[in-house]
């Protein structure tokens, strides 16, 4: 994960951007913009040849905010499209994954009376890891 969250915090053109890790303070429009990651429980797809193959899961949640309903969208975009280009521009993040697949997106609005606009994407990924048998502590989580 914390590749991940390197990968993220280099998201560029999203003024005043911060990256967490599984962050558990609700979130306020003071937070915003914000992305954080959360890791989910790691899976065993394969074992052969002293190898390991491990799906984990990852949840990336991206939080906007805005001065107009109108303008909410447009930035929540702007927020994703960083992220997805900062998580694609490769996919082994580093060489510790074999691989990442995007699996689900959803959105969320913040629809509170007196609160500011706030929006956020809720994206979940999964991490393909490759480990010797004998070495599953380097197996992230």
């Amino acid at each position: 994960m914390a590749a991940l969250v390197a990968a993220l915090g280099a998201v560029t053109g999203i003024a005043a951007l911060t990256v967490t890790r599984a962050r558990t303070d609700p979130m306020t429009a003071a937070d915003a913009p914000l992305i954080d990651v959360m890791a989910g429980q790691r899976v065993v797809r394969t074992r052969q040849r002293g190898l390991i193959v491990w799906t984990v899961p990852a949840t990336v949640e991206g939080w906007v905010t805005a001065t107009t309903d109108a303008a909410l969208g447009p930035a929540l975009n702007a927020l994703y499209a960083a992220a997805i280009k900062a998580i694609e521009a490769d996919k082994t993040l580093g060489g510790t994954t074999l691989t990442l697949r995007e699996q689900r997106l959803e959105t969320v609005i913040d629809r509170t009376r007196g609160h500011r606009p706030m929006m956020a994407f809720d994206l979940s990924i999964e991490l393909w890891v490759q480990t010797a048998e004998i070495d599953l502590i380097s197996a992230p989580n």
